[in-house]
């Protein structure tokens, strides 16, 4: 289920966040699908160490609503679309049909609307909603090394959003100079997953969608993450224009 820790209705921002990996957990009645992988359930496969509390500090700052994930992403895949191939895992592919139907009935569809919902409110009261989705990943995969600090995805094509990141880094910036900030990598700003679901939805005028993907790296060194974190959270534009 998703949680908002508070009303958008209560907010007097544009902005909505969302953390669709913020758990690792596993209900109860599905644990048997993971015996033996436990290892992988508490990895990154299963969700974005440090993106739950580094998404609190963006709420506390800017008084919106946050929206959260509350099962492993391994279980049921929210930042992907309903006819993903990743959707669902290894783990929970074995699945039977009504299975699978009743978390994306209980869990994945309900998640989506409530977002979706913020989203409208905000619109209606603002004309424009920003919606920041966020998320850690690995310092390294397949080899390949994300020497970086911050990556924020975009649209290229939504001059908005554009615009926005780039305001965004440079003020990250002004606060920390040595913070290495990267666009659209190793990621495509474009690739499915909510953020993108939702441009299909509104046009620019009414939503801007933005990613930040935190490099976990940054956790073995904690003051380290909390100045990062710090930066990011302080240097985000309040105007949109």
């Amino acid at each position: 289920m998703a949680s908002a820790l508070m009303s958008d209705e209560d907010s007097n921002t544009s902005l909505v966040l969302s953390c669709e990996h913020a758990s690792a957990w596993i209900p109860a009645e599905y644990k048997a699908l993971f015996r033996g992988g436990e290892a992988v359930v508490d990895s990154h496969r299963g969700w974005d160490p440090g993106a739950i509390q580094a998404a609190e500090r963006f709420q506390t700052a800017f008084a919106c609503p946050l929206f959260q994930g509350r099962m492993n992403r391994l279980l049921i895949e929210l930042n992907r679309s309903v006819d993903s191939q990743s959707l669902w895992s290894e783990f929970s592919q074995s699945l039977t049909a009504v299975a699978k139907e009743a978390l994306l009935r209980d869990v994945y569809h309900p998640y989506r609307a409530e977002v979706e919902a913020a989203l409208r409110g905000v619109q209606a009261r603002h004309g424009t909603a920003v919606h920041l989705s966020i998320h850690s990943l690995t310092p390294e995969l397949n080899g390949q090394r994300r020497e970086f600090d911050i990556a924020l995805l975009f649209d290229p094509q939504r001059s908005r959003e554009a615009r926005l990141c780039e305001t965004w880094a440079r003020q990250m910036q002004a606060r920390d100079a040595s913070l290495v900030i990267a666009f659209n990598t190793p990621y495509k700003g474009t690739d499915d997953g909510l953020v993108e679901s939702f441009r299909h939805h509104f046009d620019e005028e009414a939503y801007i969608g933005l990613e930040i993907e935190y490099n976990q790296a940054l956790l073995i060194h904690p003051s380290r993450w909390q100045e990062v974190v710090s930066a990011s959270v302080s240097g985000f534009p309040h105007s949109t224009s």
